[in-house]
């Protein structure tokens, strides 16, 4: 059995036309993908964040607290002293 030059060449178009459709299909759908995770992990990484910088603001509103109270002491012993 001998192929011809036209029979030859629809087979490799043929076989190039099914795999340009699974590189496709496959491309959009892992883009789709990847977006809806990365979605995902920014949303945990957003609540991550606004948690950590809660607690920060918590611990300086406690230092500062603690040194206004400290400087309200030293000026109460400056009065005295006076």
């Amino acid at each position: 059995m001998t192929l011809t030059s036209f029979e030859i060449w629809s087979y490799i178009f043929g076989g190039a036309t099914v795999f340009a459709l699974i590189v496709g299909i496959f491309s959009v759908w892992n883009g789709r993908m990847t977006r809806r995770e990365l979605a995902g992990v920014t949303r945990e990484e957003e609540a991550r964040t606004r948690t950590m910088i809660n607690s920060m603001e918590e611990r300086s509103s406690e230092n500062i607290r603690k040194m206004d109270e400290h400087m309200r002491q030293m000026d109460e012993r400056t009065n005295e002293n006076l």
